[in-house]
């Protein structure tokens, strides 16, 4: 199992609903974390250093939580991801 809450806190911060990616019919979380961490190391850079999750502060397993340390970053998050 894996923990999304990380630090430090970055300060912008985007939530997006989680992608769905399905294995045998129902929805394969681990392959969602996976889409989402190699798109952003590969689309904004090294995890701790130019994001991190910030799923800590959500009340809904539905929606995904990450924080930036750019702006720019955050914008093109969202518009890939909502």
């Amino acid at each position: 199992m894996r923990a999304l809450w990380d630090y430090p806190v970055l300060p912008y911060k985007a939530v997006v609903p989680w992608p769905q990616v399905y294995n045998r019919g129902l929805i394969d979380w681990n392959q969602s974390v996976d889409m989402i961490e190699e798109w952003l190391d590969h689309n904004v850079g090294p995890h701790w250093a130019e994001w991190t999750w910030c799923m800590w502060t959500l009340h809904n397993p539905s929606f995904c939580g990450v924080s930036f340390s750019r702006e720019r970053n955050c914008s093109l998050f969202l518009l890939k991801f909502s």
